[in-house]
């Protein structure tokens, strides 16, 4: 198999989305109220409640994204609608399908500002909670729960890739876009671990830019247009976390280990790495790999337990996905001199 199925986000309308829902937005007529304080939008959606009479309001705590990402799993609440509705004023993204014998169809991805929310309609298929920030959701729905959840696991995964929105972020002094290729591969061969073939493809395919951020999309989106082989064997040049010898490692896998701790670790810290990565291994037959940036020991033993559980299409993709963080991590690290 030759790339990866990869859906481009559209910027959202009210009329594009009106198939799967309704997009919500303080616009249009509004009633003055609270002595001229305050503006009221009333009624941007309705909630059917459950059978208690009663719906529910609850805040959802997302970790922060980048694209493109991977969508594994899609989810549609036959009972009734859903909202969501952004605390931080920051992008956020929907994924949405058609129903297809019971399953996604036809997917279509939405770019959504951070001034809008979004009701998925009754029975509608879409993805769950996609932010690129770590702002809050308010979300309500009927109140049934887990009883009114339909989750259906796709058998290859969708990668939804975004234009972001936000202006602060990180810029070479020395804008890749103006070296020669030469000058390019010195600075850039390395990132992509032992895998100096995934610069010469952004180079050649023009995704040489001076922002960080967009420099690691387009190293992303080389990786993902290559053949399942040679995404392959990137995953797999990637070290063993908390098993092997900081000394072979590559100069940014020393660097990034070393800060979370993983090179002086105790024996039998040392050695619940050593057997979880081998229970992990057999499972998937590939090693396991986290952006370990900000994390120490214990939390990357959690996410190491947590991610035994998932099902191999969803953890051969969560791979995939975490090498594109070490790489916009690590460009971003360089960018601003760290």
């Amino acid at each position: 198999m030759t790339g990866a199925a990869i859906i481009n986000a559209e910027n959202i309308c009210a009329r594009a989305f009106a198939p799967f829902g309704n997009l919500m937005r303080a616009n249009g007529d509004a009633t003055i109220i609270n002595n001229g304080y305050a503006k009221r939008y009333a009624a941007r959606a309705e909630i059917n409640a459950a059978a208690d009479g009663k719906a529910r309001v609850h805040f959802f705590a997302p970790r922060a994204r980048i694209t493109p990402l991977p969508v594994t799993i899609m989810e549609r609440h036959p009972r009734g609608a859903q909202c969501f509705v952004p605390m931080g004023g920051e992008q956020w993204l929907a994924l949405v399908a058609e129903d297809g014998d019971n399953k996604p169809a036809n997917p279509r991805a939405f770019n959504i500002g951070g001034d809008s929310g979004l009701q998925y309609g009754k029975n509608i298929w879409h993805c769950p909670l996609l932010s690129l920030s770590a702002q809050h959701f308010a979300v309500a729905d009927n109140g049934y729960g887990a009883d009114d959840l339909q989750l259906h696991l796709l058998k290859e995964p969708v990668w939804l890739n975004a234009e972001t929105q936000n202006g602060n972020d990180a810029i070479f002094a020395n804008n890749p876009a103006q070296m020669s290729e030469d000058e390019f591969m010195r600075h850039f061969a390395n990132i992509a671990e032992e895998s100096p073939w995934v610069a010469e493809a952004v180079w050649q395919n023009g995704g040489a830019t001076a922002c960080a951020k967009q420099l690691a999309n387009a190293f992303a989106l080389a990786i993902l247009k290559a053949d399942e082989n040679k995404q392959t064997q990137l995953v797999q040049n990637h070290p063993r976390l908390g098993v092997e010898k900081l000394e072979s490692l590559s100069a940014h896998s020393q660097n990034e280990q070393s800060r979370a701790g993983l090179a002086t670790l105790d024996a039998k810290t040392k050695a619940s790495f050593a057997e979880l990565n081998k229970s992990y291994e057999n499972k998937f037959g590939i090693p396991f790999i986290c952006a370990v940036a900000g994390m120490r020991a214990p939390d990357i033993l959690a996410q190491l337990k947590l991610r035994l559980e998932n099902e191999a299409v969803v953890e051969r993709a969560e791979a995939l996905y975490q090498t594109f963080v070490i790489i916009a991590r690590r460009l971003d690290a360089m960018a601003q001199n760290k």
